[in-house]
């Protein structure tokens, strides 16, 4: 499966009222041979993408409960192969009882799968390992500086050019560590003040996926204070701590996908599940300002278990525990509205499926996924999807009138490809004769549920204009959602847009690749990712004094890959 030429499609703009980004049709549904499941009777401990969702890690406990297996899934295959069992320092019996805390979530970056680990206990004084291998069935080890004071490895992820790590140097302290090369070679970025215990730590990133920050969460050695340290934008050598003095940290802080802070949804500010103390330790929903302003969202749950997930995806966000008590038990997740002020669970119509212990929720570009679901009458797992059928908006816009594609939101109607006046209307006697600027605006989307449409170049390929008339255009990148965010629209159309502002690139009337328009606008990428949207504004500027001609037209190309 590919990206085709069909897969890009243009359609008209309209404006309308509504027009409110929902979620309809979810429910819950289960498969013998699923997705992301490689095995029905082991226990999953982590399944972790690659960056584009083209292969897949799986490490499960094995059925005799004494080692780590990886499973590897890839795209190209579009089945799991078994890769063998982890190396030897990586699979002693501590590890496997309590992963999280001496073996952490793999991460993927550069091509390589790694591996954060503290060595075994009878291999005293403990080392830091940071393990890689690209196949998975050969690995590397950079051993950090041991020490008695047990040194770890809690959190990997990347920033794209380079690897960050969470570690422990020494007792009660914890450190950024930054690695930008293979073999690897470690730097230390940030070293907290002293007596903080490490909890958890997670990378946020703005809507657009170009800005990040580092929150790392720990306590007081006595467990009486809870801190937030928040790294400055884009710098992990400077951290502001703040402490939490409303709530604390669930219990499963440590443990497998526990503690996720989203993907901030606003530029100042990230989201986080935590226990309020002043409700017996029931468990909320928190916001956190770059600046340490702490505020209650939403209830999640009666229930003092911890939140085992919390992400972003299409608006909303998506959640999953170990137990809600809202429901039965069989409930297995939910997800809270775009105005963060309401909670739909999602209830299972099947009693006897019921979530694991550590239920880690992911999705793709189809569907939000929990894995690890114990189905406790067979002893074994499967994938449990929460199906979207659709997204959709209210009151959608269905204008089929060119001269009204004036911007606002996507029409659901095609524009015609390679016809005439397909976008403007004809030029009328008294335009030609007094001449006329006029606007429109229209939507390219890809179609495509998968692949991206990469590195994308506009321009004008074929022009039979003449000296008296002129066209130019500009991009737009939608406001909010990506997928179905709204452009600026305006009233007539000889009202100009604004231009060279925010979202909306600068009029350009380029006629080459080199000289073409990118995507790369106000911190958008240079991409266009599955069901994503831009707009396009064209201005047709009719000199005084034009002489009647025919069949004069623009041609646009549209270029990339994937």
């Amino acid at each position: 499966m590919s990206l085709i030429s069909s897969d890009i499609k243009f359609y008209l703009t309209g404006a309308a009222e509504g027009g409110d980004v929902v979620i309809s049709d979810v429910w819950v549904t289960y498969t013998d041979a699923p997705y992301y499941l490689p095995v029905a009777t082991d226990y999953p401990f982590f399944i972790v993408p690659n960056s584009d969702n083209t292969e897949m890690l799986a490490i499960y406990h094995s059925a005799t409960g004494l080692e780590l297996n990886c499973y590897l899934w890839t795209e190209l295959s579009g089945v799991w192969t078994y890769k063998g069992s982890l190396p030897p320092y990586l699979n002693k019996s501590y590890q496997i009882v309590n992963p999280g805390k001496f073996l952490n979530r793999p991460t993927y970056w550069d091509g390589y799968w790694w591996f954060g680990a503290t060595t075994p206990a009878a291999d005293f004084p403990y080392y830091s390992l940071l393990v890689y291998s690209d196949d998975l069935a050969s690995f590397n080890t950079y051993e950090l500086t041991p020490s008695s004071s047990y040194p770890r490895l809690y959190y990997l992820d990347d920033i794209g050019n380079s690897m960050i790590m969470v570690g422990k140097p020494s007792l009660n302290r914890w450190c950024i560590y930054s690695n930008s090369t293979i073999p690897p070679v470690v730097t230390t970025l940030y070293t907290s003040p002293t007596s903080r215990v490490y909890k958890n730590a997670r990378l946020v990133w703005n809507e657009s996926g170009t800005s990040y920050r580092l929150v790392v969460f720990s306590t007081s050695v006595d467990g009486l204070t809870y801190y937030i340290s928040i790294s400055s934008a884009d710098n992990l050598s400077t951290f502001l701590e703040y402490t939490f003095s409303t709530g604390k940290f669930p219990n499963t802080l440590t443990n497998y996908a526990g503690f996720i802070p989203v993907h901030y949804i606003e530029d100042d500010r990230f989201y986080f599940a935590a226990k309020l103390t002043v409700d017996g330790d029931k468990t909320y929903l928190f916001s956190c300002t770059f600046t340490g302003t702490i505020s209650t969202v939403i209830k999640l749950s009666d229930s003092t278990n911890g939140i085992c997930s919390i992400f972003s995806w299409r608006g909303y966000l998506w959640i999953s525990a170990t137990d809600f008590t809202y429901g039965v038990s069989s409930s297995i997740g939910g997800y809270i509205d775009s105005n963060l002020d309401d909670i739909t669970w999602v209830q299972n119509p099947i009693f006897e499926y019921t979530v694991a212990g550590k239920g880690q929720m992911i999705h793709d570009n189809d569907y939000v996924r929990l894995i690890g679901a114990d189905i406790t009458d067979e002893g074994a797992n499967k994938d449990v999807r929460l199906e979207v059928t659709q997204t959709e908006i209210i009151n959608p816009v269905t204008n089929s009138d060119i001269m009204l594609s004036l911007g606002g939101y996507s029409s659901t109607t095609l524009l015609v490809n390679a016809a005439i006046h397909n976008l403007f209307d004809v030029v009328s006697t008294s335009e030609r004769v007094s001449g006329d600027i006029e606007y429109r605006c229209f939507v390219m989307k890809n179609t495509n549920w998968t692949y991206t449409f990469k590195n994308i170049k506009i321009w004008i390929l074929a022009d039979t204009r003449y000296d008296k008339d002129d066209v130019s255009f500009a991009i737009e990148i939608p406001t909010g959602d990506p997928i179905l965010g709204i452009c600026q629209s305006v009233a007539t159309e000889g009202t100009s847009p604004i231009v060279n502002s925010g979202n909306v690139s600068d009029w350009s009337d380029a006629v080459t690749e080199q000289d073409g328009l990118t995507l790369n606008i106000n911190s958008h990428g240079y991409d266009l990712g599955p069901n994503e949207i831009i707009y396009i504004w064209v201005r047709r500027n009719i000199i005084l004094g034009a002489n009647t001609r025919n069949n004069q037209h623009v041609i646009f190309r549209m270029k990339g890959s994937i």
